[in-house]
C-alpha cells in the first residue's frame, strides 16, 4: 500500500475542503514498508492526542493541517530513522510534535 487515505473516497469538511477526521484521537501506524504517503492533501486531526508511526521506512511527510499545532498531544512516537527522514512543508507542525515526541 502506498497511500493509506485516498482525498477522493473521504468525506470532506465543506468549508475547508480538508479531509477530517473529528473524533479520531489516537492513531496508530506500523510495519507498512511500502507506505509512501498517508494522503496526498492535508488531513485535519482536531483531537488527535496520540500518535505512533514506527517501521514506514518510506514515507517522507505527515499531511497535517497547521491547525494540528493547537492539539495537546499525549504522546507521539516515532521512531528514530523515520523522524529524521520526515520532510516538513511546515516546520511549526515540526516544532509543535517535537515537544511531545517520546523516544
Amino acid at each position: 500500500m502506498e497511500e493509506l487515505i485516498d482525498p477522493a473516497d473521504q468525506m470532506l469538511q465543506p468549508s475547508s475542503g480538508f479531509t477530517t477526521f473529528p473524533s479520531l484521537q489516537h492513531l496508530g501506524i506500523f510495519n507498512m514498508r511500502s507506505l509512501l504517503s498517508l494522503s496526498t492533501s492535508p488531513i485535519d486531526f482536531p483531537v488527535l492526542s496520540n500518535l505512533y508511526l514506527y517501521d514506514c521506512p518510506k514515507l517522507k511527510k505527515l499531511p497535517f493541517k497547521s491547525s494540528i499545532t493547537k492539539n495537546k498531544f499525549d504522546f507521539v512516537g516515532i521512531d528514530k530513522e523515520l523522524w529524521e527522514s520526515l520532510e516538513w512543508e511546515d516546520t511549526t507542525i515540526q516544532s509543535h510534535l517535537t515537544k511531545f515526541r517520546v523516544t
